[in-house]
């Protein structure tokens, strides 16, 4: 419940921002905020006060990207071919990605919570840097 309160909460504020500022800035601020929430999961799974945090840092952090993210998207690719490849790229990336991570945590937790983040970390991580260093095709990303 916690999660989906606060997941609305960063919709709405993302929205503004994003209108402001443009798709860049609530996403890589939600990237951190993954990452940040991956590296306490050991705390977040080990008592009810870290559940609460956690439900709540990573809520905040869907909702401030899930608002930004069909638009950055979007900018991506050219015009003609922007349906294909954002399709593309979503499914082909929640596949292989998000398709395999409960495997993937699944094996790392016989290692320890702590690993299990810090894969989730790494995920994070390549996403912040990939949003950072790519430049669109189909459009312009403001920064400020």
């Amino acid at each position: 419940m916690l999660f989906a309160m606060f997941d609305l909460l960063g919709i709405i504020a993302s929205g503004f921002v994003a209108e402001r500022y443009g798709n860049i800035i609530p996403i890589v601020a939600s990237f951190i905020m993954f990452i940040i929430a991956a590296l306490l999961a050991h705390f977040g799974l080990s008592s009810l006060t870290g559940l609460a945090a956690l439900a709540v840092l990573s809520g905040l952090a869907h909702g401030i990207v899930y608002t930004p993210e069909v638009p950055y998207l979007a900018e991506l690719f050219p015009t003609l071919v922007r349906n294909t490849g954002v399709s593309a790229s979503y499914q082909i990336g929640n596949a292989l990605i998000a398709g395999t991570a409960l495997y993937v945590m699944t094996a790392i937790l016989g290692f320890g919570r702590i690993w299990a983040g810090a894969y989730l970390a790494v995920l994070a991580l390549l996403g912040l840097v990939g949003v950072i260093i790519y430049r669109p095709m189909g459009g312009s990303i403001a920064w400020a």
